[in-house]
């Protein structure tokens, strides 16, 4: 009986073998959570965005509507009230302290809803009565990176029947 020439994997070859892959894992998986933060930091972002966007387009269908228009400031919320026809009383409210501190609601028929959360600053500017000037600047702390600020002005137009 003849015995071949058999040639085996050396304990040596398998280390060095285990060894790139598991730097070629460590590199897939840190891209993996590079890519990973990067979407839940955009994600928290166009969140935000669209919060403070849609605040702002309700308001501002309300307000072109609207009729005898009253802001009320104090130091902790700030109200903006309007009549709109065909339905009665509307409240915005922005808190700017206090438990819901950063919240912009809205308020019609006694039933109260949550347009935005994370709202910093509302100026409601009243400078003619053809015209009010909304600047809103929301912003959020997202997990993984650093603070999201995202700032609204807009003009709207108010009409007068």
């Amino acid at each position: 009986m003849r015995i071949r020439n058999q040639r085996a994997v050396t304990l040596v070859e398998i280390l060095v073998s285990v060894t790139i892959f598991s730097f070629l894992t460590a590199a897939v998986y840190q891209a993996f959570l590079v890519g990973n933060r990067s979407w839940a930091s955009y994600n928290v972002k166009v969140a935000t965005q669209r919060e403070a966007r849609w605040a702002l387009y309700l308001i501002g269908k309300d307000l072109r509507a609207a009729k005898n228009i009253l802001i009320t400031k104090d130091s902790e919320k700030q109200v903006l009230s309007l009549e709109k026809p065909g339905v009665g009383l509307v409240a915005y409210t922005h808190y700017a302290s206090g438990p819901k501190a950063g919240e912009l609601t809205r308020e019609e028929k006694n039933k109260e809803r949550v347009l935005a959360r994370n709202i910093v600053e509302l100026v409601l500017d009243y400078p003619t009565t053809e015209a009010m000037v909304i600047d809103l600047t929301a912003s959020q702390k997202p997990l993984f990176s650093g603070t999201i600020t995202f700032h609204l002005k807009e003009k709207f137009t108010i009409k007068r029947l």
